[in-house]
């Protein structure tokens, strides 16, 4: 994935069970919302964590600044496959 900065960044660089493209978490805090069969419920938003900028920069981490995913708890499990769509 590039991110704005032109750094090449991986799905494992990022240290997330789930990594989306083109949808803002933020608006999901306190709000449920369904990923594939799977429902949840956000929680807090989260920070870019250390070891991403071990693998990249600061520069990369700081990017990510608010932008760096949301935890969010399992109200109903069920499968998440690649390319499913988050509904809100």
């Amino acid at each position: 994935m590039q991110i704005e900065n032109k750094v090449a960044v991986t799905a494992a660089d990022m240290r997330r069970n789930i990594v989306t493209r083109g949808f803002s978490l933020n608006h999901l805090v306190d709000r449920e919302f369904r990923i594939g069969e799977t429902v949840l419920r956000g929680q807090s938003l989260c920070e870019p964590c250390p070891h991403l900028m071990e693998q990249t920069s600061h520069k990369v981490a700081v990017g990510f600044i608010h932008r760096g995913g949301l935890g969010a708890k399992i109200i109903s499990g069920g499968t998440i496959g690649v390319g499913d769509r988050i509904h809100d």
